[in-house]
C-alpha cells in the first residue's frame, strides 16, 4: 500500500496529486505504508489500510493474544504539530470512551507510540456508510429509514445524557451492517468534533471562541453562527437526515458551504411532501422533521 510522502495519505491509484495535502506526487513522493506489519502497543499487528480521512488513516488489524479483528485509527504524521488536530483526537477517544451503548462504536484502546504516533484502536465495523446505503439502496423505505432514525437516536439518547454531544453527525458518520435476520445494526463513528459539556478548559480546544464546525450541509443554526449548542443541535442534524432520506435531496442546497450555512440559519425549513409528492411521505414523519429543524432551539425536541 502507497503513501504520499508529504503527508502520510494514501493516494487514489493513477493520481498525480495528493487528495489530502494537493502535493504533485512524482514516483520518489510515493513511499510504502509503513504501518502495514507493524505491531502497535505489542499487542495489535496492522494488517491493511481501510480508508483515509482529512485527520487520518483507519488500519484493519489483529489483537495478537486474543485474536479478535479490530480498527485502528492514527493521526496524519503532519498533523502531530497541529495542537487543533491533536485536541480532536484526544477529544475523539475521550468522548468515545464514555459511551456504553451497542449503537457506539466500541473505544478498546488509545495512546502515543515510542515514535509520538497517537492511534485509537475500536471495534472493526463490516458494512457500509449510510451514505452509501443511499446510493446502493435508495430510496429506502420508510421502515427502514425509521429503524435506522431510531437506532441513532438512541446512541445520542446515551451520549446526550453522559454531557457529550456529536456535532457532526451525517450519512458517513453512521455505519450500518446488515444482519442475517435483515435488519440494520447501526453504528455512530467519529466523535472527533465532540463536545463535552461541563468538561474543564484545558487549553486544547478544538475550536475557538465563535468559530463554525461540523459539516454544512447537516449544521444547526446556532453552531452555523459559532454559537454554543448542546444536544439539540444534533436533533437539528437528525433532523436534515431524516427529511434527506425521505426526499433522496437536502433541504437546503447552494453552491458554496457558505451560502448554505446562511441558508440553514435564515432559509424557512421546506415541507418534504412537496419536494417529494412521489414518495407520499407519511405526515407524521414530514412534521417530526421540520420540528427537529425549527431555527429555535426551544421549538425543537
Amino acid at each position: 500500500m502507497s503513501l504520499c510522502a508529504h503527508c502520510g495519505s494514501h493516494p487514489a491509484e493513477g493520481s498525480r496529486y495528493c487528495s489530502v495535502c494537493g502535493s504533485l506526487l512524482e514516483d520518489s513522493d510515493i513511499i510504502r505504508d509503513p504501518l502495514v506489519g507493524r505491531t502497535i502497543a505489542r499487542a495489535y499487528v496492522v494488517n491493511e489500510l481501510v480508508g483515509v480521512g482529512g485527520m487520518g488513516r483507519v488500519y484493519k488489524a489483529e489483537h495478537k493474544m486474543l485474536a479478535r479483528t479490530v480498527a485502528i485509527k492514527v493521526i496524519h504524521p503532519h498533523l502531530l504539530s497541529d495542537a487543533q488536530a491533536v485536541a480532536r483526537f484526544y477529544t475523539e477517544a475521550r468522548a468515545a470512551s464514555r459511551l456504553n451503548h451497542p449503537n457506539s462504536v466500541s473505544i478498546i484502546d488509545f495512546g502515543r507510540t515510542d515514535d509520538e504516533m497517537l492511534y485509537l484502536v475500536m471495534e472493526f465495523l463490516r458494512g457500509r456508510d449510510l451514505a452509501q446505503v443511499m446510493v446502493d439502496d435508495g430510496p429506502l423505505p420508510f421502515e427502514r429509514i425509521i429503524q435506522v432514525i431510531n437506532a441513532v437516536l438512541a446512541a445520542l439518547s446515551e451520549a446526550h445524557a453522559l454531557d457529550v454531544v456529536h456535532r457532526d453527525l451525517k450519512p458517513e458518520n453512521i455505519f450500518i451492517e446488515r444482519t442475517r435476520s435483515g435488519r440494520d445494526l447501526v453504528k455512530v463513528v467519529d466523535f472527533g468534533l465532540a463536545k463535552i459539556l461541563g468538561a474543564p478548559y484545558d487549553g486544547r480546544s478544538i475550536t475557538l471562541p465563535g468559530a463554525v464546525c461540523g459539516t454544512p450541509d447537516y449544521i444547526a443554526p446556532e453552531q452555523g453562527r459559532g454559537e454554543g449548542m448542546d444536544g439539540r443541535g444534533d436533533i437539528y442534524s437528525m433532523g436534515v437526515l431524516l427529511f434527506e432520506l425521505m426526499t433522496e435531496r437536502l433541504p437546503f442546497i447552494a453552491d458554496t458551504p457558505t451560502k448554505i450555512v446562511l441558508k440553514h440559519i435564515q432559509s424557512p425549513v421546506p415541507d418534504p411532501r412537496e419536494l417529494a409528492p412521489h414518495r407520499a411521505i407519511p405526515r407524521e414523519l414530514a412534521e417530526i422533521a421540520m420540528r427537529a429543524m425549527a431555527k429555535s432551539t426551544a421549538e425543537r425536541f
